[in-house]
């Protein structure tokens, strides 16, 4: 046996008393073909079982992977009789939401708050930050409720958004509480000059509560749940997959295994043999720092993993633990691959097509999940920092997970902090 083999077959494919399973990691890991793999071959094995993958990433990709048209309402996949799918527009759902209980959220107001009609219409129009995940957890503890499925399968969004998501059920027991107080005054008066009779907004509130409590218990037991961290062997990923399981652990959410993907092996490939020496150092920093987890090893496949036939490929390399050889063979004609130096000519966007900064003042890197927005963004700093030394240069992240301080080596928190490394030019936050 390898070195790098599990000792065992990943629980999350073969335990039968899993009900709800998560997959989340950094953006660009494999979540979506971990998750889409396992829901297809938990399926097409277990066919007296219905199995539910639904995707809460506002980037969805659940129907690439499976080469299959999905959207947003729970369809069936690859004629598979057991096999469903679910792709979740929270700006739709949130409108749905607004439709079957506005008007009693609105009550509540009314009856617990000295706003007038008008103030509380321009609240509830209002689109407030954290609503994908907001509606995320709605719609799950209504799945959860119904029982309609055997197993749930959630691929979520990148980390951060994935550990707002998770913590939501016991924020918004707090929030449910503070609408049954403010409920408290009118039910106070209607005693007082008669009998009070509970009615829709008691309700409302009494089901959501027991949905969160219902959904907030599913999350924590061990025996029904399971997390399933994706990673992948290089710093920035490493880094927040022990962030992921630093707040997994704050929510008390089993985690028993995790996926470590796109490993390389070398066969006499050159690409292949200079990946895998410059893999080695991350396996083995992973293999150290997370030595409670079952190590699933899954190499790096030699297309991209879509459709039926690369997803089952995709299941067996899960169920085998175990990097396989690279299949490539080298051309006759390989040679080491080289970046060309940019040219330093001046042009209309600047030096070798950097933007100049008295004609730009704002530039945004944007993509998919795993691209290198972070490595670019900071490399476009960093140029732009030294070459305009005059210049007063921010480098600012909005993603949730942040991964700045990874990219540059030094720690960064919530506020701008100058680089003294490069001559107080750069600051970033």
């Amino acid at each position: 046996m390898s070195q790098e083999h599990v000792e065992r077959t990943p629980s999350f494919l073969n335990d039968r008393r899993l009900k709800f399973l998560l997959f989340g990691g950094k953006g660009g890991v494999g979540k979506t073909t971990t998750a889409a793999a396992t829901a297809l071959y938990r399926a097409s094995r277990e066919l007296e079982q219905r199995v539910l993958i639904v995707s809460t990433d506002p980037a969805h990709s659940l129907a690439d992977s499976f080469d299959w048209p999905i959207g947003d309402e729970i369809k069936p996949v690859m004629e598979l009789p057991n096999l469903f799918a679910w792709e979740m527009d929270a700006s739709r759902q949130l409108e749905n939401f607004k439709r079957q209980h506005g008007e009693t959220l609105k009550t509540i107001a009314d009856r617990g708050t000295y706003f007038d009609e008008d103030d509380i219409n321009q609240f509830f129009d209002l689109s407030l930050p954290g609503l994908d995940e907001l509606m995320a957890v709605i719609e799950v503890a209504d799945i959860v409720r119904e029982r309609q499925y055997d197993l749930l399968i959630l691929d979520t969004a990148p980390t951060g958004h994935t550990v707002r998501l998770l913590g939501l059920p016991q924020q918004m027991e707090q929030w449910i509480r503070v609408l049954d107080l403010m409920l408290e005054k009118h039910r106070y008066m209607m005693s007082v000059f008669g009998r009070y009779r509970p009615d829709e907004t008691d309700a409302l509130l009494e089901r959501m509560s027991t949905d969160l409590g219902r959904l907030r218990g599913l999350l924590r037991n061990a025996e029904a749940t399971e997390f399933v961290p994706v990673t992948i062997p290089e710093a920035m990923s490493i880094e927040e997959t022990a962030r992921l399981l630093e707040s997994l652990e704050d929510l008390a959410v089993p985690v028993r295994a995790m996926v470590v993907n796109r490993v390389a092996i070398g066969s006499g490939c050159p690409f292949c043999e200079a990946r895998r020496r410059e893999q080695e150092p991350y396996l083995k920093e992973i293999r150290d720092r997370f030595p409670a987890q079952n190590l699933t090893f899954v190499s790096l496949m030699p297309r991209e993993v879509q459709g039926r036939g690369a997803l089952e490929e995709y299941a067996q390399a899960l169920m085998d633990g175990e990097v396989q050889p690279c299949l490539s063979k080298p051309s006759s004609s390989f040679q080491a691959l080289s970046v060309p130096r940019l040219e330093n000519r001046r042009t209309k966007q600047g030096i070798g097509g950097t933007p100049v900064l008295a004609q730009q003042q704002l530039i945004l890197f944007a993509g998919k999940g795993g691209v290198g927005k972070t490595t670019t963004a900071a490399a476009t700093a960093v140029h732009l920092g030294l070459r305009d030394g005059g210049k007063r240069i921010l480098l600012f992240s909005t993603d949730p997970a942040h991964s700045l301080s990874d990219s540059l080596e030094q720690k960064i928190g919530n506020q701008i902090t100058p680089i003294a490394v490069w001559r107080g030019s750069l600051r970033w936050r």
